[in-house]
């Protein structure tokens, strides 16, 4: 291997080229990712980081806090993260432009047609112009300490070859297990790749001697993401090696020497602190304050629970930025919901809170026993943004984090595709061991959301089974909580009505024009809803809801008194009772905004019928008789939000008796 004036080997990249007859893939894994949207629904949609951030504090926390996790065991992780950007130039540039041989990466790109950056997935034409002289060079160093390190044996065909091979150079294959583990398929390495304009992607990492790999404790290996590429009629596939050659990483000594001249630090595995991975990556893509909102945005349940979660971001010039997601208006209601799900018990939620455990399950993976699910919280807020100004152009939605043993956050699951008033936002944390393990079957490799689908291999049957239960659990609490909420009166100086003023104003004048109230009128029958109506998932359209209410019918002394006066000692009464949507806030008027109401159970001495979706029951009520009405509607797509309600008044009374019916929502 040649050497420089001082003696260091000289590497240069080594670019692979398909075999014939064999399997090949293309170097430009970036591809997969490049219309990746982070999913910022309703107010998330401010301030969202933008997607290549998200990534890489996604990908690259979650791989290195799941080897926290399992150097734990038993106990609780510990893990520090570092992200330091730093600006190279004179020297410090050039020694890492040497020692990296980032002038073969450049020469490469000058031998292909003008327009061949397009074909190896750069960024731009000028995504190698940073190794030129008199332009700095920006790089992002990446240290984790607490973690296992890329351990395991440098071998190709073992199902313990090394965690770098599969974190490096493989692509669908299933490494990690456990009940907390978050990544699966080496999809990892999207977010370092993305994060990259010259796809370039060095890792030197440091792990415990282990009996299957003697006598090495260290490793270092740089590789490229290409897209695959012809030069002088040779084919490429794009991922270009930087390591020692024969297939083989630097290893212990050679990569200690290559990681200090890069400036990554030496690790040694007789220091606590050394075990564990360091990533440079070259001509970073994502600026600081970007990667710190979307650390704050994706890994607030982890900064929150755990002490030992530490993440720091270094900015160009040195300011260390750390996340402080408490500080974010947009994440307080969820870190509130967290609090309720992980404590709270029902004597302690303040009104506008909910907390609720779903049923347990009889898990196969659990030996059929009863396994307990997750919890719960849910929060909403009547004089902000449950009920948002009108004014409000945000496209808002009903929101709940779902999150798992790893506490990144996997989805903001919009609870109901539509975006009716009033809005609460809440968090579902599943339990650890196999339900964990279960939902982690169900993710996508990018790990953002529970599938439902049934039939995927690798994947458990009754893993997307729960997922959809924990999914229609939540659904149904967010609609009863909405159910339950009520619109908060306007600010009394909101509106102005003229009339109103001048009647008021004429009240107070006094005089011979005063106006007078009427007093108010009295009543026939006394109704009295049960405490509250629910709603559930429609037992026979499962993606859809339904309200069920109950109500309790009887006569007021005054219909009492009426019946005895006409020597009876029952009455006949007409019982109405219907379901309206609300429309902004209100109960909808028109027609078409309800929906049809029918018996749970029949009641006695009323038969029913239909006017106009509203349910009318007709019979007689004794002087000192009740009865109960159990009702529910059809099924209704569940984005909406709406009440029951309830009147019920003499038969005589409609013809000109002068009473008004007594009306209550459910």
């Amino acid at each position: 291997m040649p050497t420089d004036a001082g003696g260091m080997a000289i590497v240069t990249w080594e670019w692979e080229e398909p075999l014939d007859g064999h399997v090949a893939v293309g170097g430009d894994l970036v591809a997969v990712f490049l219309n990746y949207e982070p999913k910022s629904p309703g107010h998330l949609q401010h301030n969202s980081p933008e997607a290549r951030a998200t990534l890489l504090a996604r990908e690259a926390i979650q791989n290195s806090w799941d080897s926290a996790i399992e150097l734990a065991g038993d106990d609780d992780p510990q893990m520090s993260m570092r992200f330091e950007y730093d600006r190279l130039e004179g020297d410090r540039k050039a020694d890492l432009v040497g020692s990296l041989s980032l002038q073969d990466l450049r020469d490469r790109l000058r031998l292909l047609p003008a327009n061949g950056w397009k074909d190896l997935r750069l960024p731009g034409p000028g995504a190698l112009n940073s190794i030129e002289s008199g332009v700095p060079l920006e790089v992002l160093r990446i240290q984790e300490v607490g973690t296992t390190g890329m351990y395991g044996p440098w071998v190709f065909n073992d199902e313990e070859r090394s965690k770098m091979i599969f974190a490096m150079m493989s692509v669908g294959f299933r490494k990690k297990s456990g009940p907390m583990a978050g990544g699966a398929f080496g999809m990892g390495k999207a977010g370092l790749i993305a994060a990259t304009a010259t796809r370039t992607v060095v890792a030197y990492s440091c792990f415990r001697e282990r009996e299957n790999d003697l006598g090495v404790t260290r490793r270092l290996i740089g590789v490229t993401y290409w897209g695959g590429h012809n030069i002088q009629g040779r084919t490429y596939t794009g991922f270009g090696k930087f390591w020692a050659g024969n297939n083989l990483p630097f290893e212990n000594e050679k990569a200690d020497e290559i990681a200090e001249a890069l400036g990554m630090g030496i690790r040694s595995p007789s220091n606590p602190e050394g075990q564990g991975t360091s990533f440079l990556v070259i001509s970073p893509t994502v600026e600081p304050n970007q990667l710190l909102e979307a650390v704050e945005r994706n890994w607030w349940p982890a900064i929150g629970k755990f002490d030992d979660f530490e993440i720091e971001i270094v900015d160009y010039e040195g300011q260390s930025l750390t996340p402080r997601p408490k500080a974010d208006p947009e994440l307080r209601p969820y870190i509130r919901a967290y609090e309720i799900a992980e404590k709270a018990e029902r004597a302690e939620l303040g009104v506008d809170e909910r907390f609720a455990r779903p049923g347990d399950a009889a898990l196969k993976q659990n030996g059929g026993r009863q396994t307990t699910v997750g919890r719960l919280g849910l929060v909403a807020d009547r004089e902000g943004w449950s009920f948002p100004s009108m004014k409000d152009a945000t496209a808002h939605r009903s929101l709940v984090a779902l999150v798992r043993g790893p506490r990144m956050v996997t989805e903001y699951w919009v609870a109901g595709n539509g975006g009716a008033r009033p809005y609460v936002r809440g968090v579902f944390i599943a339990e650890n061991g196999v339900v964990d393990d279960l939902l982690r079957q169900t993710e996508p490799p990018l790990h953002d959301s529970w599938n439902e689908a049934l039939g995927e291999g690798g994947v458990e049957d009754e893993a997307p089974k729960l997922a959809k239960k924990i999914h229609d659990f939540v659904l149904v609490r967010v609609n009863s909580f909405r159910g339950d909420l009520k619109p908060p009166a306007p600010p009394r100086d909101k509106h102005h009505l003229p009339d109103f003023d001048k009647i008021l104003k004429d009240f107070f004048k006094g005089g011979r024009k005063r106006a007078s109230l009427p007093p108010p009128t009295p009543r026939d029958v006394h109704v009295e809803p049960a405490n509250r109506q629910q709603v559930v998932v429609d037992p026979v359209d499962k993606m859809r809801v339904r309200a069920e209410a109950g109500c309790t019918f009887s006569l007021t002394e005054l219909g009492r008194q009426k019946v005895a006066a006409d020597g009876k000692d029952a009455a006949a009464v007409r019982i109405l009772i219907s379901f309206r949507f609300d429309e902004d806030g209100r109960a909808g008027s028109a027609e078409d905004s309800r929906s049809t109401v029918q018996l749970s159970s029949g009641v006695k001495g009323f038969k029913a019928t239909h006017e106009r979706c509203s349910l009318v029951l007709a019979g007689t009520l004794g002087i000192n008789e009740e009865v109960v009405a159990q009702v529910h509607t059809e099924a209704y797509d569940p984005d909406f939000a709406g009440r029951i309600t309830f009147s019920a008044d003499l038969v005589a009374a409609l013809s000109g008796s002068g009473t008004e019916s007594d009306e209550s929502d459910g």
